[in-house]
């Protein structure tokens, strides 16, 4: 009986292990630059490097298609902006980082003008080029195709042998992408998200996951990033890796669970080493010839029974669930009312309006209030 297990096991089960390095943000993006170089030095064999969104965020960039390179490449949007030049000029270190790694780099994220002002992710691969870049969906998920035609998805080739197929979504994606776009298979066994309190949640798991995020926030609901799972953007058993360095200077961890995978087969965290400015994970990822099926649990996240607001950190839009009342009211730190938004529905949003200023604000909905931090990039 043990023989046929095994053999079952070897036919149907693809799983591959990956090695991610996770790269905490500093307070500019030579930190950041300078912790992936520690974490390289540390960490040979890399599949993935990930950074935490607005990493790289200091002048505007511009990407310019090489025929000869095939590959894009990052020029200073303003050539007589200081700041537009040098994070130019890390995006070509970390290209060369990829190529003497041979790994691929995930860039989270650059502030980019195509055509207009975009918050995305270049996507840099083992030989160094800028295969793709990865560009954030619209406020309120308005999606143009011609700007990003494969939103979410990238198939990449691993060390260990085989491809593997990758999601990516950034912040209000979480809530947004399902309803914006249908999903493109096969569906990812491996979810990154650069924006981690997105990923931040209760220790009941919908999915086998090991998740990363800055700061430990108080506990909220799955139920914004479950629409990703039952939309079919990820396997119900997709590894996600999150990272969102923006705010503290602290690594935290949730624990793992694994029972949806049918038959369960294999741990899917193989290692976690935590440093201060970066983590190295292995994990177990089924690759696109995997076979064995995954299901959909019984038990869906129920919506939140109050008032939950995401990201905690915005540079666009806030993402209101569980609000109770007709209204919610929004107040600045020193508790003048702002704006206000009528209640329809389970959940709804809050963009803030131009003339607001960076800062701390309140969100109420007459019984809970919760405090939210804007930052317009």
């Amino acid at each position: 009986m043990r023989a046929i297990i095994i053999f079952i096991f070897i036919c149907n089960a693809f799983a591959v292990p990956v090695k991610v390095g996770l790269a905490l943000r500093g307070r500019t993006p030579d930190d950041v630059l300078q912790h992936i170089v520690e974490l390289v030095s540390y960490a040979s064999g890399l599949d993935i490097i990930l950074t935490g969104e607005f990493s790289f965020c200091g002048g505007y960039v511009k990407f310019v298609w090489d025929t000869t390179e095939n590959s894009f490449i990052p020029l200073p949007a303003d050539s007589t902006d200081i700041s537009s030049i040098r994070t130019a000029k890390i995006l070509d270190t970390l290209r060369i980082i990829a190529r003497s790694e041979s790994c691929y780099i995930w860039a989270a994220t650059v502030p980019e003008h195509f055509p207009v002002n975009s918050n995305s992710i270049p996507i840099i691969n083992p030989e160094g080029k800028i295969i793709r870049i990865r560009r954030k969906l619209r406020t309120m998920g308005v999606h143009d195709v011609a700007v990003d035609t494969t939103i979410h998805l990238d198939t990449i080739a691993v060390k260990s042998g085989g491809r593997i197929a990758v999601m990516t979504t950034i912040c209000y994606e979480n809530s947004f992408l399902p309803d914006s776009l249908d999903p493109v298979g096969p569906p990812a066994p491996l979810w990154l998200i650069p924006h981690g309190s997105w990923a931040a949640g209760t220790e009941e798991m919908t999915m086998a996951a090991q998740r990363w995020y800055y700061p430990p926030p108080e506990t909220v609901s799955l139920h914004a990033i479950w629409k990703v799972v039952r939309d079919g953007w990820v396997r119900s058993d997709a590894v996600l890796m999150s990272v969102d360095g923006m705010w503290t200077d602290h690594w935290a961890t949730l624990k793992i669970n694994n029972y949806l995978r049918k038959p369960f087969e294999y741990e899917p965290i193989i290692s976690v080493d935590i440093h201060r400015d970066f983590v190295v994970a292995v994990a177990n990822v089924p690759t696109v010839d995997d076979s064995l099926p995954t299901l959909l649990p019984d038990f869906v996240p129920p919506e939140p029974e109050s008032l939950v607001v995401l990201p905690k950190y915005s540079s666009d839009v806030f993402v209101i669930m569980g609000a109770k009342g007709k209204i919610v009211r929004i107040f600045d730190e020193n508790f003048n009312q702002v704006d206000s938004i009528f209640i329809s529905g389970s959940e709804i949003t809050w963009l803030p309006m131009k003339n607001l200023k960076n800062g701390k604000y309140y969100i109420f909905d007459d019984i809970t209030m919760k405090e939210v931090f804007f930052q317009r990039r």
